[in-house]
C-alpha cells in the first residue's frame, strides 16, 4: 500500500480519506480529507494523528485503537465530545489494512465532520441529500413499508410510490445481496438484533449502486413490533474503496508473478520489512531475516558492500537517488545479481523517514552481458585471422566506419579515407559502380539484405574482389537507420573460377559425348551448379530448379529418400564413398535409374563444404536387372513347388506302395482263411489311402491350373453368409456364436469354388479345434488396404504355438494337435488355393486363448 501509485490515487481521490500507519502517522490523505477537517498545513505526511487534530474524541481514539487490532468500524453520524468539551457529530467509516504478509500495519478511515448539519433541523433534509441517507420503517403490526423521500430518490421510484414489503425486496440485487438482507430482517425480527450492511441494490431504473442498509427493532413485551433504520447510498465511496483494493491486490499478484520483491525500510526504528520475492530474490526463509538493515547487509557480496553503502548514504543526503545493482550471496554459495531502485518519504523537516523499493533479479542479463564481451572479443580476434573487414554505414549522418582490415581490403590508410559514402564509391571498379551502389540502395531502403560481389581498385592500379553482407537496422520510428556488415578479399577464389571454368568447357565437351551429367554442391550455401546433361537426366529444365538440396530431394522416388540421406551422412563421415544408385521421378510420371559418383572437398580442418559428381542414366541395366530377377524369382519358386511336390508325391506314393508289397506278399503266404481274410481287409484299407493320397495330390496340382479364366467378382458378405447357412446344423450342434462384420459392399477377385473352401475350411477348423472349456465363438471382420481387401478371420479356440509349429504351419500333412482326424491337408490346400488368386494369409495365434488368420485378396 505504500507505494508512489496509491499516494497518488488516495490525493485525488473524491471523498474525505486518510490512511495512517500503525503509529497512527499519516502516509497519505485525500485533498478533501485537509478541506473537511480544515486543516491549514499543506502537508501532512509522517505526522501524528492528534497533533494534526488534537481535540478527537475518546470514543473516536477508541475506534482508532480497535482498528489497529483489525476491528472496522462504520458510522453514519454520531455525537461526540471532543477532549475540550465542545460537540460534534461525526460520520466515519475505519478500516485496519495489512501489508503483503498479512500484518496490521495501520488504518483508513472515511470520516466527515457533520456537527453542523445536526445543529439546526431545517439543515438535516439537506445534510439527508447531501449524504444521500433515506429512512425507512417497517410497522409488523400493520405490515405497512414507510420510505423517505431521500430513499425513494435513492431506488429510484416516484415520490408517489407506494412500498411493499414483499414487491420491493427484489430492490437488493439477485443471489448473495438479497439473501443476505432477508436474513438481516428476519433475524432483527426474531431476535432483536440490529444490523448494518453494505449491498447491492437495482434501481428502478435498472442502475447498479451500493447502499449502507441499517436497521434496528422496537420491541414490546418483548416482541417486535416496528423496524427502522436509514438507507444510504455509498455508490462512490464503495467502488472507489473496490478499485483500490483491485489495485492493490493487482499490484501483488504483478509482483509476486514477476518476482519483483517490494521493500521498505523505516529509517527511524531500523526496521526492514519485505514481501515474498524478496526472500525468493535473497535465497534465503523467512525466518532466516532479522528484519533490519544489517541483516540484508549481510546478504550482499562483500565486494559490493562498500558501493551499496556508498550510494545508500549518497541518497540520503539527496545527492542521488536510490537506482543501482549488487550482488547477493545465498546460503548455498550461488551469486545472483540484483537491481534496485526506491522512493523516500521525508517528514515536514525534509528529513527522509522511510525508504520504499523494488529489487529484481538480473543475474541472466549480466551473464548475457559477459557473454556478449566474450563474443565481441572473439569476434575482432576471428575477423583479424580470416582478413574480415567489419563496417558500419549511419545513413542520416553519411558517416562511415571501418576497421583497420577494411584499410586494408581497399589497399588505403585510414588519412587518405573521408569516412564519407562518396569515399566508399571512388574505390570501386568502374564497371561494377552501378551494380553495387544499385545493391547497396536496395539495403538502405530496407528492400531485402545487403549481400554483393564487386571489384575495387586499389591507388596503385591493383584490382581485387570483394564480398561484402551487411545488415539493416532501424530507429525507433520505423525508419532505415544505420547498416552494419562485413567485407573480405575473395580474389584468389576469382581467379580460381576463371581458370575452372576453362577445365568445365574442356569437360562439356567430353561428358556430352559420353550423356555423363556432372553437378557440384555448395554446402555452406545450400547451392547446386547443373550441367545441361544433368536436368536431361532429371527430366527438367533450368527454370524448374533452384539449386536447393530440399527441392532435389523431391524429385528422388520416396522409397529411395532415406537410402540416400543413410549413405550421404556415411560418405560425410568419412565411412564409405558416395557411389550409389537411385531412381528419379520425372515430372510426367516417368520413373529412371540414376547411377551416381562423387568426391567430397573438405576445408583445412576436415569439415565438407562441397560435393562434386557425376550421374549417368542406368535404367535400361536396371530394367535388364529386374526382369532377370523376376524371372530367377519365378523359376525358384517353381522348383521349390516342383522340389515339396516331388517329395510328397514320392514319399506317399512310396509309403502306399511299401505297405500294399508288404500286404501282398503276407497274403500269398498266409494260409489261415481267417488271417487272410485279415490282410484283404487291410489291403482295401491301403488302397483307399492310396487312393485319397492320389486325390489330394491331383488336387493340389490343380489349385495353379484352374485358376486363369475362373476369377470373378464375389461379394464377401453373401459368401460368408452362403457358408455360414451351409453349415448351420453344426453350428447348432456345437452351440457355436458366430459374429459377421463384413460391409455388405466389399467385392473381391476370387475363382468361387476357391473361396467356398477357403471359407468352409477355416469355419469347420475353427469348430473342430475349439476349446473344451468355453463355448466356441468365431468373428469374422473385413477392411480395404489399398487395392486389397484384407479379411480376419478369428476364434477363441485351442490356439497353436506359433513358436514350434509356425513354420511347417501351412505344409502338407502337418497337424499340431493330436486329432485322429486332422489330416494336415486343409491348411495347405488353403494357402495354395490363396496364393493360387494372387493372395496370401498370415496367422496369429496364442494357445488356449484363440487364433486370428488374415486373408488377402485383389479388391474388385
Amino acid at each position: 500500500m505504500n507505494n508512489l501509485f496509491t499516494t497518488d490515487f488516495i490525493k485525488t481521490a473524491p471523498v474525505s480519506v486518510a490512511i495512517l500507519d500503525k503509529n497512527l502517522c499519516f502516509t497519505s490523505y485525500s485533498k478533501i480529507w485537509l478541506k473537511e477537517f480544515n486543516i491549514k498545513e499543506k502537508n501532512i505526511l509522517g505526522k501524528h494523528y492528534y497533533d494534526v487534530i488534537p481535540n478527537t474524541p475518546e470514543q473516536l481514539r477508541k475506534v482508532h485503537q480497535n482498528g489497529l487490532h483489525g476491528k472496522s468500524s462504520k458510522n453514519i453520524g454520531k455525537k461526540c465530545i471532543d477532549t475540550v468539551g465542545n460537540i460534534q457529530w461525526l460520520k466515519w467509516k475505519v478500516d485496519p489494512w495489512n501489508d503483503y504478509e498479512g500484518n496490521n500495519s495501520g488504518i483508513i478511515i472515511f470520516a466527515e465532520d457533520i456537527t453542523n448539519a445536526t445543529r439546526k433541523k431545517e439543515l438535516l433534509k439537506k445534510s439527508e441529500k447531501v449524504g444521500k441517507i433515506g429512512g425507512w420503517e417497517l410497522d409488523l403490526g400493520t405490515n405497512q413499508l414507510y420510505w423517505t423521500d431521500i430513499t425513494k430518490k435513492i431506488l429510484e421510484v416516484a415520490n408517489d410510490y407506494t412500498p411493499k414489503l414483499e414487491e420491493d425486496i427484489n430492490f437488493f440485487k439477485e443471489g448473495l445481496n438479497r439473501d443476505k438482507c432477508i436474513n438481516l430482517i428476519g433475524n432483527c425480527i426474531e431476535k432483536g438484533r440490529p444490523f448494518d450492511e453494505e449491498l447491492q441494490i437495482i434501481t428502478a431504473k435498472g442502475h447498479e449502486r451500493w447502499v449502507r442498509f441499517k436497521g434496528d427493532a422496537e420491541l414490546f413485551q418483548g416482541k417486535c413490533v416496528r423496524l427502522f433504520g436509514t438507507f444510504q447510498d455509498i455508490d462512490s465511496e464503495k467502488r472507489i474503496e473496490i478499485k483500490y483494493n483491485k489495485t492493490a491486490e493487482r499490484l501483488k499478484v504483478a509482483t509476486n508473478t514477476a518476482k519483483i520483491g517490494i521493500w521498505e525500510f523505516d529509517i527511524v526504528t531500523n526496521e526492514l520489512v519485505w514481501n515474498d520475492p524478496m526472500f525468493e530474490l535473497f535465497g534465503i526463509e523467512r525466518e532466516e531475516f532479522t528484519g533490519n538493515y544489517e541483516a540484508w547487509k549481510a546478504c550482499v557480496h562483500q565486494d559490493d558492500q562498500e558501493r551499496s553503502q556508498k550510494e545508500m548514504e549518497m541518497a540520503l543526503n539527496g545527492e542521488k537517488d536510490i537506482d543501482t545493482d549488487f550482488r547477493v550471496v545465498w546460503p548455498n554459495g550461488t551469486i545472483r545479481h540484483i537491481k534496485a531502485s526506491a522512493i523516500f518519504h521525508k517528514d515536514e523537516e525534509g528529513r527522509v523517514r522511510k525508504i520504499i523499493g523494488a529489487n529484481w533479479d538480473i543475474t541472466a542479463i549480466k551473464e548475457a552481458q559477459l557473454k556478449f564481451k566474450e563474443v565481441a572479443d572473439r569476434l575482432n580476434v576471428a575477423t583479424s585471422a580470416a582478413q574480415i573487414g567489419i563496417w558500419e554505414y549511419d545513413i542520416a549522418n553519411d558517416d562511415l566506419v571501418w576497421n583497420d582490415q577494411m584499410f586494408e581490403l581497399y589497399g588505403v590508410k585510414k588519412k587518405e579515407f573521408s569516412g564519407v559514402y562518396t569515399a566508399w564509391q571512388a574505390r570501386l571498379h568502374p564497371e561494377d559502380r552501378e551494380q553495387a551502389e544499385e545493391e547497396a540502395t536496395k539495403a538502405m531502403l530496407g528492400e531485402k539484405d545487403y549481400e554483393n560481389i564487386f571489384r575495387v581498385v586499389w591507388p596503385n592500379g591493383e584490382i581485387k574482389y570483394i564480398q561484402a553482407v551487411g545488415v539493416l537496422h532501424w530507429d525507433k520510428e520505423g525508419r532505415p537507420n544505420k547498416v552494419i556488415g562485413a567485407s573480405w578479399d575473395i580474389t584468389p577464389i576469382k581467379e580460381a573460377q576463371l581458370k575452372y571454368k576453362e577445365v568445365a568447357d574442356r569437360l562439356k565437351v567430353a561428358t556430352n559425348a559420353a550423356q555423363i551429367g556432372i553437378w557440384e554442391y555448395d554446402i555452406a550455401n545450400d547451392s547446386s551448379v547443373w550441367d545441361d546433361q544433368v536436368y536431361k537426366l532429371y527430366g527438367i529444365t533450368k527454370e524448374d530448379f533452384n539449386g536447393g538440396d530440399a527441392e532435389w530431394r523431391t524429385m528422388i522416388h520416396p522409397e529411395d529418400q532415406e537410402k540416400i540421406r543413410k549413405e550421404e551422412e556415411m560418405a560425410l563421415k568419412g565411412v564409405k564413398d558416395l557411389n550409389h544408385n537411385f531412381r528419379v521421378v520425372w515430372p510426367n510420371g516417368t520413373i529412371r535409374h540414376l547411377q551416381s559418383a562423387a568426391v567430397i572437398l573438405k576445408d583445412e580442418e576436415g569439415n565438407p563444404i562441397k560435393i562434386i559428381g557425376t550421374n549417368w542414366d542406368i535404367t535400361p541395366i536396371k530394367e535388364a536387372e529386374e526382369e532377370l530377377r523376376k524371372l530367377l524369382e519365378v523359376t525358384n519358386e517353381q522348383n521349390n513347388n516342383l522340389l515339396n511336390f516331388a517329395h510328397i508325391v514320392s514319399h506317399n506314393l512310396r509309403s502306399h506302395s511299401s505297405n500294399l508289397s508288404m500286404l501282398s506278399s503276407f497274403l500269398i503266404k498266409e494260409e489261415n482263411e481267417k488271417e487272410r481274410k485279415k490282410l484283404i481287409t487291410m489291403i482295401d484299407e491301403a488302397s483307399s489311402g492310396l487312393n485319397e493320397t492320389v486325390q489330394h495330390l491331383d488336387e493340389v496340382v490343380h489349385v495353379k491350373t484352374n485358376v486363369d479364366g475362373n476369377m470373378a467378382s464375389i461379394n464377401l458378405h453373401k459368401a460368408l453368409k452362403n457358408v455360414e447357412k451351409n453349415i448351420s446344423t453344426l453350428f447348432q450342434e456345437k452351440e457355436v456364436i458366430c459374429e459377421i462384420d463384413v460391409p455388405k459392399t466389399h467385392n473381391l477377385k476370387a475363382v468361387p469354388a476357391y473361396l467356398d473352401s477357403i471359407l468352409l475350411n477355416l469355419f469347420t477348423n475353427s469348430v473342430k479345434y475349439s476349446a473344451l472349456n468355453r463355448q466356441p465363438h468365431i468373428m469374422v471382420s473385413s477392411k480395404i488396404d489399398g487395392n486389397k481387401i484384407v479379411v480376419a478371420f478369428s476364434d477363441n479356440g485351442q490356439g497353436i504355438d506359433l513358436d514350434r509349429h509356425g513354420r511347417k504351419i501351412f505344409g502338407m500333412y502337418k497337424t499340431f494337435h493330436g486329432n485322429k482326424d486332422a489330416k494336415g491337408i486343409g491348411l495347405f490346400i488353403t494357402k495354395n488355393q490363396i496364393e493360387a488368386m494372387n493372395g496370401k494369409i498370415e496367422v496369429e495365434s496364442t494357445v488356449n486363448v484363440g487364433t486370428t488368420f488374415n486373408l488377402y485378396f485383389d479388391a474388385n
